[in-house]
């Protein structure tokens, strides 16, 4: 099947065949952006969004990503392409997730499949390219925070697994790796949602935010936390959930990081 065959299908032809959810499972993570991107993800965005899939097929898709652990592909060989693959997974669950978060449809077990296989990808994960000039869109960490923010509405999440996201960001945070495609601030949404549902206290957050601030020792780290923290402070505020206290920790070191002639200044 080529991928003419395939956008022809998701335009026209209804219910999917199962040869086009095979291809579009097989080249989920192709490094051609133009697959990859434009006919494999747009394929799923529009058959989930627009609700073209049978319970049944997304279940069956579902199924297959956490058995064949897609997220997991490659993970830990350092400089190759393997990571296409678990970042486009991601995109795939975040919307199989939030569909789910609508309708209820993927039972606890594979609630708690997703959540494990989500957080071990992400502890280990190393790669922190953004928009590569040939293969495009990477964005491990931007897509990885897209669906850490739907794992934080699901039936099962609790505040107990909150720690281990804390302390994922923390990872990503205090490592010298640059971010430089916005990744920041789709990391701070997940915070925000933590905060919204209640999976996270007001003080947690602040120790956390004074935990990070202080293991913070390079430039790369300190510009990656500053902008985190900038996004974070906005959102919250526009949500109506910054305290007093937040306030004051965050401004505290974006203010220290503003007079350090080593800092975002320098």
């Amino acid at each position: 099947m080529e991928a003419r065959d395939v956008i022809k299908s998701v335009e026209n032809i209804y219910p999917i065949s199962e040869p086009v959810l095979e291809f579009l499972l097989n080249h989920i993570g192709n490094p051609d952006p133009k697959i990859r991107d434009e006919v494999v993800y747009g394929a799923w965005y529009k058959l989930i969004k627009e609700h073209k899939l049978m319970q049944s097929q997304k279940l069956n898709i579902l199924q297959r990503v956490l058995r064949d652990r897609f997220l997991l592909h490659g993970l830990g060989t350092p400089n190759n392409n393997t990571v296409l693959k678990r970042s486009f997974t991601a995109l795939l669950l975040t919307l199989l997730l939030e569909d789910s978060n609508n309708s209820n449809w993927i039972s606890i077990e594979n609630q708690i499949e997703i959540m494990d296989q989500v957080l071990f990808w992400l502890t280990v994960e190393s790669d922190f390219r953004g928009l590569d000039e040939n293969l495009g869109w990477v964005h491990a960490f931007a897509h990885g925070a897209d669906l850490l923010t739907e794992i934080v509405k699901m039936e099962y999440f609790s505040k107990n697994e909150s720690r281990k996201i804390l302390d994922i960001i923390k990872r990503i945070m205090i490592i010298d790796d640059m971010l430089l495609w916005g990744e920041e601030d789709r990391i701070s949404i997940v915070i925000v949602q933590l905060f919204k549902t209640n999976n996270i206290k007001e003080d947690i957050l602040n120790d956390w935010i004074l935990e990070v601030g202080k293991s913070i020792d390079s430039w790369e780290s300190s510009k990656k936390w500053s902008t985190f923290l900038q996004s974070l402070y906005f959102k919250i505020k526009f949500e109506d959930l910054l305290s007093n206290n937040i306030k004051h920790i965050i401004e505290s070191f974006l203010f220290q990081q503003y007079q350090d002639k080593d800092g975002l200044l320098s």
